[in-house]
């Protein structure tokens, strides 16, 4: 081989070395910059899933709690004495109804028309009849006397009598229910222990720990203290109550 020959070899390999190495370190770079996307993309998605699985785990927590306030409701409307005055008794509907909806996550607001007419399109039947009367006695849409309902609702006077008979049912019920707990439901008094040696060498071995005597005495002092604010309120009621019975 001739030495020019040789020299263009060797310029060739040179070059086509040059080359290759400016060719894998484009080709690095690019790999590297599809790799971060990658993992970006990846990462991104994954946040976003763990967000919405959160957001969704505390929906779900949400709506427990708001059935749980609505059966709360429910049982303490059971347990006491419903109103002697049929206003008040419509408006306890009322507010019955509002938590209901609100737990089911609907439109609960009847004071504006558009309010009202939003809360009467997903009520069920009787419910729309409480709707119904609730506006003719003026508890919803208090401030509107411009629109007309008849195209949403039919006849509103049938429908609030419809409302008003089950309403009637209802006080009713409530009422024997109330009576019934009154005459049944007793009070109790838990009963002693069983074993009250047991019970009482227990109260000895805890008060022997560090610190707890010095606690109890302060728990002790704290009910003391609010044993006297409430007797001192109740003797100025009674004070005021036998003033108002003396005053003719």
């Amino acid at each position: 081989m001739c030495k020019h020959c040789s020299t263009q070899t060797s310029s060739f390999q040179e070059l086509r070395d040059t080359w290759k190495r400016k060719y894998d370190l484009s080709q690095g770079k690019a790999f590297q910059q599809h790799k971060s996307l990658w993992l970006n993309h990846v990462y991104r998605n994954w946040e976003v899933l763990e967000q919405s699985r959160a957001q969704h785990k505390e929906n779900k927590k949400l709506k427990t709690r708001l059935s749980l306030i609505f059966d709360l409701v429910q049982r303490l409307l059971a347990n006491r004495k419903p109103s002697f005055n049929y206003s008040v008794f419509l408006r306890e509907r009322l507010a019955f109804l509002q938590v209901k909806v609100i737990r089911d996550g609907l439109p609960h607001q009847v004071s504006t028309p558009q309010q009202f007419i939003e809360t009467f399109a997903v009520a069920s039947n009787s419910e729309q009849n409480l709707l119904c009367e609730l506006y003719l006695h003026n508890e919803a849409m208090p401030e509107d006397r411009k629109l007309n309902l008849i195209p949403l609702v039919g006849d509103i006077q049938i429908r609030a009598f419809v409302s008003f008979l089950a309403n009637q049912l209802t006080w009713k019920n409530a009422f024997m229910s109330a009576t019934h707990n009154k005459e049944n439901c007793l009070l109790w008094i838990r009963a002693e222990p069983q074993n009250v040696v047991v019970f009482i060498v227990e109260h000895q071995r805890v008060l022997r720990e560090p610190g707890m005597t010095g606690h109890i005495r302060k728990l002790q002092a704290a009910v003391l203290e609010d044993c006297q604010h409430y007797v001192k309120c109740y003797e100025t009621s009674s004070r005021k109550y036998r003033k108002d019975r003396s005053t003719p």
